[in-house]
């Protein structure tokens, strides 16, 4: 069922429309965002967000090392993205243990190019999130987790019976098609050809592990300030189909990033509503 829709909705270059299903543009003058994104105040909040990831004051720490030089770092940040000379760096493949005690290859990007995801996100996310569903609850100011759960529960409580399809996405962030998140991108922000710019170069990036290079050509990276909203762009058509059809039916709809629950609340006739609900999906 999941697979159908994302085909119908997702992977099919002849229906792109369909992917842009749920989304609003922003009308802004020309590079309003971007602006915004370059601005003394963005990137000096964006400096005191990487100074507070940065748990170890030492000479060999790479985040260390750019606080130590800011000024210089900054002047030469500037004067790049006003010259439309910035370019994200290859990006570091290492391996950590995770809290399962699994060891797991992780992309570390470099101080500069954190700072700037951090600074476009701060910018977008105020912009975008009022435009994207309130139903994509691990968007700020949609809920989080706690509320989502809240809210569920409710609507159980209120309907006991109702018909479920709850599921998430197998490798959510790292299948994610760049071309339609790119389209997306650019249906929501028409006005910003600097930005589009900028995020197709983060998402279609270049790797390295031991000396060996590698073009990442779709997914999101995992950790990164920018990539929450994306992916909550990104999911905007089933977002879209979710509310519309739980609000004419009664239903009910919630996602957290790539987990989702739909509700159909249950009638006399069962197979009727077992039919609408596979139907709408």
């Amino acid at each position: 069922m999941l697979g159908h829709f994302l085909k119908k909705f997702l992977k099919k270059r002849q229906t792109t429309a369909l992917s842009l299903q749920g989304l609003t543009p922003l009308l802004l003058n020309e590079n309003t965002l971007w602006m915004q994104i370059i601005a003394d105040d963005n990137l000096a909040l964006a400096f005191t967000w990487l100074c507070q990831q940065s748990k170890e004051s030492s000479a060999n720490n790479a985040v260390w090392a750019y606080r130590r030089d800011w000024a210089a770092n900054k002047e030469a940040l500037q004067q790049a993205l006003g010259g439309d000379n910035f370019a994200f760096a290859t990006v570091d493949l290492v391996e950590i243990t995770n809290d399962a005690g699994h060891k797991q290859i992780q992309e570390s990007r470099c101080p500069q190019d954190r700072l700037m995801s951090r600074a476009i996100a701060q910018v977008l996310q105020p912009h975008l999130t009022p435009l994207l569903a309130s139903e994509c609850t691990h968007l700020k100011d949609n809920g989080a987790l706690k509320t989502a759960s809240a809210q569920t529960q409710a609507y159980l409580q209120s309907h006991p019976n109702s018909l479920m399809i709850k599921s998430d996405m197998k490798s959510y962030y790292a299948t994610i098609d760049h071309r339609i998140l790119i389209e997306q991108c650019h249906y929501l922000l028409p006005n910003e050809p600097k930005l589009h710019r900028t995020l197709w170069q983060f998402l279609q990036r270049t790797t390295e592990h031991a000396g060996t290079f590698g073009d990442i050509t779709q997914g999101l990276p995992l950790g990164s300030s920018l990539s929450p909203l994306l992916a909550g762009i990104y999911l905007s058509p089933l977002d879209d189909l979710g509310n519309k059809s739980g609000a004419k039916q009664g239903g009910f709809y919630r996602r957290y990033m790539d987990d989702w629950v739909w509700f159909m609340p249950s009638t006399a006739n069962k197979v009727s509503s077992k039919y609408h609900l596979r139907r709408t999906n």
